[in-house]
């Protein structure tokens, strides 16, 4: 079953989520962190831009992992209510 699930996450990213780059919203929260990724790597010598960059590795990781516990709830939730309403 984690294939499936898997398999549908991917699919629901690949074709549902890729909208949320066209987002004015979205896209201005991303220039921003760019932009101050940026400002403060410069400021940074190459050991503690090494720490930043993989510090924002880790968290976009746990990101991922977040999105897809989230995914795997949504779903459990969708199977529990669609069986309520069947007979």
């Amino acid at each position: 079953m984690t294939e499936l699930i898997n398999a549908l996450y991917n699919f629901l990213q690949d074709h549902y989520l890729s909208g949320i780059s066209q987002d004015p919203g979205y896209e201005k929260a991303i220039g921003y962190a760019e932009t101050r990724q940026e400002l403060l790597s410069r400021q940074l010598n190459d050991s503690q831009r090494q720490l930043l960059t993989g510090m924002l590795a880790e968290l976009r990781l746990a990101h991922t992992m977040e999105q897809m516990r989230l995914f795997r709830a949504t779903l459990a939730l969708s199977r529990e209510l669609s069986g309520l309403v069947q007979p």
